[in-house]
């Protein structure tokens, strides 16, 4: 789909710039790719132009980040195993974004002028960002949203800019849009939903969480049971799925 050769895999937990230059370069362009400096932030601008939510590393809890920002090993901000299974998932359910033919001056000529780098960077990826890939989406957002009534299914959060449509299984197309195959969650525990830290148990519905999460304050939502959606019943092969997906 990228046309990017196989390359070896770096050392350690490390990956290469030979596949991740390529891979900014097919997503956000050349000229915005080769704008930045520090590979975690080029990562970043990746998962957000694809409409993922980007997790920098922690150094409480293992194995959360797309990269290794903010960890005691943090580098360069390498890329971890969430990362490149996140890349994946995103450019299966995406594809890669067409770019627009900008017409902004170039980033040295705005360089030069006194603007801001990472200014310039981010209204680019916005307008990256801005090119529909799921012309289906808001409606199985607006779908998910009323069932759930409008409430987080594990926080009973209600803020509509707080909570969010998350797949249980990864999209892989049209037919994964489907409310049978989702929970309305506050967006930091989609965020914690989609890097594999907590699941729901297909058998009662309970919220199942990794040892990881256990010291912090998501421990309170451990054996809860979750909200259901109103006339559906969520698919309990979505739900062993994700379990195993998450190792629990």
């Amino acid at each position: 789909m990228l046309s990017i050769a196989v390359v070896d895999k770096g050392v350690g937990s490390s990956v290469y710039n030979d596949f991740i230059d390529p891979l900014a370069g097919k997503v956000l362009g050349m000229e915005l790719a080769g704008a930045f400096h520090d590979k975690y932030r080029k990562i970043e601008a990746v998962i957000e132009a694809l409409g993922g939510h980007y997790l920098p590393g922690d150094p409480n809890v293992r194995g959360v980040g797309h990269t290794s920002e903010g960890t005691s090993s943090g580098g360069g901000g390498t890329l971890t195993n969430l990362g490149l299974e996140t890349i994946r998932d995103l450019l299966l359910a995406n594809g890669v974004p067409a770019l627009e033919a900008f017409q902004d001056p170039g980033v040295a000529a705005l360089l030069d002028e006194g603007f801001s780098p990472r200014d310039i960077v981010d209204a680019r990826v916005r307008r990256v960002r801005e090119v529909p890939t799921r012309p289906h989406a808001s409606t199985f957002r607006n779908a998910v949203r009323a069932a759930y009534g409008q409430r987080c299914c594990v926080s009973g959060a209600d803020a509509p800019a707080a909570v969010e449509a998350a797949h249980i299984a990864p999209y892989t197309g049209a037919e994964s849009d489907m409310v049978s195959n989702a929970l309305l969650l506050r967006a930091d525990l989609h965020r914690l939903h989609d890097a594999l830290l907590f699941a729901v148990h297909h058998e009662d519905l309970t919220v199942v969480i990794k040892s990881s999460l256990r010291d912090s304050v998501y421990a309170e939502f451990e054996g809860l049971t979750i909200r259901q959606p109103a006339g559906v019943r969520l698919s309990g092969e979505a739900l062993r799925f994700h379990m195993d997906r998450c190792g629990l």
